[in-house]
């Protein structure tokens, strides 16, 4: 099969029914965005699932990640206090920080960013893990830290964090 995931900035985008989310969850003004994540076949001739996601802030999709049990696995960045988070999330919730705009995209974080990681289940129908997680300044001191990573990729290191930090095993 074939994924992909990224930024929308209105609604319109072709979702299927029975997904996680068919709403764009956000305000169709400047810099407002939300994720969606799209499975096709094999050919890449029809949609297996399509699905917005996140919450009333800007989300942006950095990277995707398919595991042994083709369950979609993804990290980006949101600036929604209403993020969907699972039951158990080792961080819950958003701390948020500076405003932030991105001319070049057209992306605008009020309020500051978090880093999301998620995983949805291979039918795109429900989220096996969430949280959201914030730099060690925005966390409150009976948080863990996330591991150190030497690898230079943002998946892995979202990887590993979500190993260790989720309630839901990645």
């Amino acid at each position: 099969n074939l994924y992909s995931a990224g930024t929308v900035y209105a609604p319109g985008y072709p979702v299927t029914t029975g997904a996680y989310d068919n709403t764009f969850n956000n305000q169709q003004e400047y810099g407002r965005t939300d994720v969606f994540v799209t499975k096709y076949n094999a050919s890449g001739n029809a949609l297996i699932f399509s699905t917005f996601f996140g919450g009333s802030g800007t989300e942006v999709c950095s990277s995707i990640i398919v595991d042994k049990f083709n369950n979609l696995c993804i990290y980006g960045a949101t600036g929604s206090p209403n993020f969907p988070v699972t039951s158990g999330a080792a961080f819950s919730s958003f701390k948020g920080g500076t405003n932030i705009g991105f001319v070049s995209n057209g992306t605008v974080f009020n309020g500051g960013t978090d880093i999301y990681i998620t995983k949805f289940n291979s039918a795109g129908t429900a989220l096996l893990a969430a949280c959201v997680t914030s730099a060690p300044s925005h966390r409150s001191p009976s948080r863990a830290s996330p591991p150190a990573t030497t690898s230079s990729s943002p998946a892995l290191a979202a990887r590993n964090h979500a190993e260790t930090t989720m309630a839901s095993p990645f």
